[in-house]
């Protein structure tokens, strides 16, 4: 009876070292902080692994980075910055509604940013 006890305890020990290997360790040793810099806007995001530029952690990331241009250029217009929201928006960009009337409305540099979190923020849709 007590080798029993023994073996279903050395087995449970056995199962925890296994499960802290295969589970625990590579979520804590996988999970970096990678960060997007752009003038003076940046944006800290965590990947598990290596950086995927399709994974949806990147591309809310990318879209934080150019909300904070967004508000950066309407204290301090800057052609660089307006070339990097205007590369984003036709990358990544969202029309907010299917009625062709609207989809002229945000091809400019202004309109984007008045509009920004309806034309640039996938979690605006989400809600």
């Amino acid at each position: 009876m007590e080798e029993r006890r023994v073996a279903a305890y050395v087995l449970s020990v056995v199962a925890l070292i296994f499960w802290v290997i295969f589970w625990l360790i590579p979520y804590i040793d996988f999970k970096k902080e990678h960060t997007l810099t752009f003038k003076t806007c940046s944006i800290k995001f965590h990947y598990y692994h290596n950086s995927d530029t399709s994974d949806q952690y990147y591309n809310i990331a990318q879209t934080d980075l150019t909300m904070c241009l967004c508000s950066l250029y309407m204290h301090k217009p800057d052609t660089a910055i307006a070339r990097y929201i205007m590369s984003f928006y036709k990358t990544y960009g969202r029309n907010p509604s299917p009625d062709s009337l609207h989809q002229s409305r945000y091809n400019n540099l202004d309109s984007i940013i008045k509009y920004r979190e309806k034309a640039l923020d996938p979690r605006w849709e989400w809600d």
